[in-house]
Parts: structure tokens; C-alpha cells; sequence
């Protein structure tokens, strides 16, 4: 193994470890939404393929209709 791999593995570990990842139900995570409680949402590309872009350019304007003060 790489040392580089070995590193993004460690480090992954312990950003786990520090930030517990807490799962919601989808309707735990539309009641958040409705309260205003989620102010952020990240989105992560795995890869760099314009179609998937394209298809996914429509949801950001909806999202942003939603909730006019989000950034």
C-alpha cells in the first residue's frame, strides 16, 4: 500500500472519530428542512462527467427557490 493511501485512510479515521456520522430518516431529514435547520448543503461530484452536471444544475435553482436566504 502507498503511502499515500495509507495517510488518506488514517486520516479518515480520525475525522470519524471526531465527527461521528449520524443518520437520519428521510422523513427526520424533511422535518429539518422545513424547521430551517439546514442552512448548508454540500454537494460532492465523484467524477467530473458534464451530463451528470447538467442533470444536477436543475435541483440547485429548485433548492435555492426553496429557500430564498440560503447561500
Amino acid at each position: 500500500m502507498r503511502f499515500e493511501n495509507i495517510f488518506r485512510n488514517f486520516l479518515a479515521k480520525i475525522i470519524s472519530l471526531l465527527f461521528p456520522v449520524k443518520k437520519v430518516t428521510a422523513n427526520e431529514l424533511f422535518d429539518l428542512w422545513n424547521d430551517g435547520k439546514i442552512k448548508k448543503i454540500l454537494f460532492v461530484r465523484q467524477n467530473q462527467g458534464i451530463g451528470d452536471m447538467l442533470l444536477l444544475t436543475p435541483v440547485f435553482r429548485i433548492l435555492k427557490e426553496a429557500k430564498k436566504d440560503y447561500e
